[in-house]
């Protein structure tokens, strides 16, 4: 060890501690809270040997921690995909605590969260992914309709990726305009 950075690692275990509480007080699985309580215990170990004796004592645990071994994690669960879900969870909460604020209550009994089908995400992360490379329409709609989860979304996606192109600045995708429609023609045709 060339450099031990423990402020780091103390600062680490207190957010995590703060998002432990956070868990608590919304309503826990006692399984998970207490197994995270243990982890993290064990893992102040190093830092403060003799609280965290006295701490492993209070939470009933038998024997001394010095003893016991070290936590480890399953690499299975710490993907992107995790971490995606993980902070979408937590700004899902902050917006309805946002609510509840608005509202000036301290609690709502029902709230409906609205979720997209999942072919609409896949659209979304494969378009970003494209206008990164080109921002030619028609390259891009190319690319898209090569999907089969977007051949059955054609219309829906056409209006979608013209959204999100409106909502661009002109001066990126200055190519883009929109044409006028003629009168007595549909809006959108099928």
């Amino acid at each position: 060890m060339d450099k031990l950075e423990i402020r780091n690692a103390v600062n680490t275990i207190i957010q995590f501690t703060s998002e432990l509480n956070k868990y608590k007080s919304e309503g826990v699985k006692k399984e998970i809270f207490e197994e995270c309580r243990e982890k993290i215990v064990k893992l102040l170990h190093p830092i403060a040997p003799h609280v965290t004796e006295e701490i492993w004592e209070i939470i009933g645990k038998k024997g001394y921690i010095s003893l016991t071994s070290w936590p480890t994690y399953d690499n299975k669960l710490l993907t992107e995909e995790s971490e995606y879900k993980w902070k979408l969870l937590n700004n899902i909460v902050e917006d309805i605590g946002n609510i509840k604020l608005a509202m000036k209550k301290k609690s709502i009994e029902n709230i409906s969260i609205i979720i997209a089908d999942d072919w609409k995400l896949k659209f979304y992360n494969q378009l970003m992914k494209l206008l990164d490379k080109t921002k030619n329409q028609g390259e891009i709609m190319k690319n898209l309709t090569q999907y089969n989860d977007f051949k059955r979304q054609r219309l829906p996606m056409s209006i979608k990726f013209r959204a999100i192109l409106n909502l661009c600045r002109p001066s990126t995708f200055g190519c883009f305009h929109r044409r006028r429609r003629r009168p007595g023609r549909p809006r959108w045709r099928r």
